[in-house]
């Protein structure tokens, strides 16, 4: 797809797996280059779907400024809801995608926590990342005096969500309803 071509109407609904190349996204939407979903384009969060995710009522789509794979500028589309906790149930994002959280900027200059799905990676607990991309599904890139360890994500306070022995969740800056799970000695 090059950057100012007009497609026609596709069928392919809103957080389907699409191909980028063969963008047949439905109006409105189109398909995000390496993440291979439709997104829905936006200019303000007003534009974004109205529904909340799992796990919270603030778990919200939002319009975020994303890095083009087009080299035109940013790109601008919603976030999807969707679940990073894996003892909570499926993530909501289809197959070969993970569920991760992330924090933009509003436009009043304060912090939102969203999640939206992107491509899971093969690290998991301890292993050392440098983006959540590097983690598998269910887990994040959390730092710590050590450098950046991929940690589960866990349920803001519900210790229950980690299912490795000896730890707990453990809260996140600027993120409210989740958190990782962490050993005694730290994240």
């Amino acid at each position: 797809l090059s950057v100012g071509k007009c497609v026609a109407d596709g069928s392919i609904a809103l957080t389907a797996s699409c191909i980028p190349s063969n963008d047949k996204c439905t109006a409105g939407d189109y398909c995000v280059p390496v993440l291979d979903y439709c997104a829905r384009f936006c200019r303000s969060d007003s534009d974004c779907p109205t529904n909340a995710g799992p796990l919270s009522s603030s778990n919200v789509s939002y319009c975020g400024t994303f890095d083009s794979a087009y080299k035109a500028g940013p790109a601008y589309y919603c976030t999807q809801p969707c679940n990073p906790v894996l003892a909570a149930g499926a993530s909501g994002c289809v197959n070969g995608m993970k569920c991760d959280v992330g924090t933009l900027t509003t436009g009043g200059g304060g912090n939102a926590e969203y999640t939206d799905c992107e491509d899971a990676g093969g690290g998991t607990d301890g292993a050392t990342c440098t983006y959540d991309a590097d983690c598998a599904a269910g887990f994040g890139c959390f730092s710590n005096s050590n450098g950046n360890r991929c940690r589960m994500y866990c349920r803001a306070g519900t210790n229950s969500d980690c299912s490795i022995s000896g730890q707990t969740c453990v809260g996140v800056t600027n993120e409210s309803f989740t958190g990782a799970c962490c050993p005694s000695t730290g994240c």
